[in-house]
């Protein structure tokens, strides 16, 4: 059974959801944000086989090669936060 394909402005919306999720919460984990994505594009939250999953890690591996998040270690969870800007 072949994977669900997102849609061009689909993607482009989880990379919105992220930058959202991680302005107003500060630091998630990629459980929290891919559960948000899958919500927001009418998933089942915890369905890690729906495209949401996916989607959310392919955009944080985009995100951070262009330098817009990070991720750092608290315990045993990696957890994500945006890369301070001088402004």
């Amino acid at each position: 059974m072949a994977e669900e394909r997102l849609t061009q402005e689909q993607r482009h919306q989880v990379l919105d959801i992220i930058m959202t999720e991680l302005k107003d919460k500060k630091h998630r984990s990629f459980q929290q944000l891919f559960m948000k994505v899958n919500k927001t594009l009418g998933y089942e939250p915890n369905d890690h086989k729906a495209p949401g999953y996916r989607a959310t890690d392919n955009a944080l591996q985009i995100l951070r090669r262009r330098g817009f998040i990070r991720w750092f270690r608290f315990g045993t969870y990696r957890l994500w936060e945006l890369v301070p800007t001088e402004n």
